[in-house]
């Protein structure tokens, strides 16, 4: 009779064993959203890779502002990039891209005017902070949800945008890239 509860502990116990392999063929990764990412955990290597993979697939195109000055602009979108809106990932990003909008132009001249870190952090950072802000109300049926969430996802970085004040941008570009790590 020992033998049997023996043998018959041990299949129960190889059984239970099992059950987790099968349970973890039927999970599927979750898609990352920039509230999930908001506050992961990065190390200084990972956040490193990922703003490399932003800045590289991120587009950069010549401009001419209204006032005629060469310039050049920046695109990323945030539902595609959604570890930009983890601190560090974001300050590293900016650093990057910025650096990359400097090498579009051949030969810049003294008609050429580049957007600086805090300029372009401050117009990124307000475009991730209405994402954040919409996801909120995504499940909401509000009206045109859709229509002002793409206009807030498709981040182009360019000097000449003036939704907001270049001075609001700026000093909340020089804030966020004063206290990200």
């Amino acid at each position: 009779m020992k033998r049997i509860i023996t043998v018959l502990l041990s299949v129960i116990i190889c059984f239970s064993l099992s059950v987790p392999a099968f349970a973890a063929d039927s999970v599927t990764e979750e898609k990352k959203t920039p509230n999930g990412c908001l506050y992961s955990f990065y190390t200084k290597e990972e956040a490193e890779i990922i703003s490399d993979r932003i800045a590289d697939s991120a587009e950069y195109w010549p401009n001419i502002t209204v006032d005629g000055y060469e310039t050049v602009c920046a695109g990323v979108r945030i539902s595609e990039n959604p570890e930009l809106a983890n601190p560090k990932v974001f300050r590293k990003t900016v650093v990057k891209m910025v650096d990359r909008t400097q090498t579009v132009i051949e030969n810049p001249t003294e008609n050429t005017v580049l957007m600086n870190y805090q300029r372009f952090a401050g117009e990124l950072a307000f475009h991730i902070l209405a994402i954040l802000f919409l996801d909120i109300f995504k499940d909401a049926n509000i009206p045109d949800y859709n229509e002002t969430y793409e206009m807030f996802d498709r981040a182009d970085m360019n000097i000449d945008e003036h939704r907001l004040p270049q001075a609001v941008m700026n000093l909340t570009g020089f804030i966020v890239m004063g206290i990200l790590p």
